[in-house]
């Protein structure tokens, strides 16, 4: 939804058990997200590229989703919490 973008200087993101097929585009704009969960979303199966571009994301909860295994930490440097 485009509410998102609004979260501009939001540093954390809870959108855990909400039945998610997708992270939103509007998400790129929350470029201050340090803290980010979509655990329980077991909707979206495949890896949303858009969070490779959270620069400043330093903790990604993934429990109970579908992703596959990804090597996320080399492309968010300031990720120190990566929880699958």
């Amino acid at each position: 939804p485009s509410w998102v973008s609004k979260l501009t200087s939001s540093t954390r993101l809870n959108l855990e058990s909400n039945s998610i097929l997708d992270v939103s585009p509007y998400l790129m704009d929350a470029t201050n997200l340090r803290d980010m969960n979509l655990s329980l979303n077991r909707a979206i199966s495949t890896f949303p590229p858009r969070l490779y571009q959270l620069k400043n994301l330093e903790t990604l909860i993934l429990n109970h989703t579908n992703f596959p295994s990804v090597n996320f930490a080399q492309s968010v440097t300031k990720l120190t919490q990566l929880e699958m």
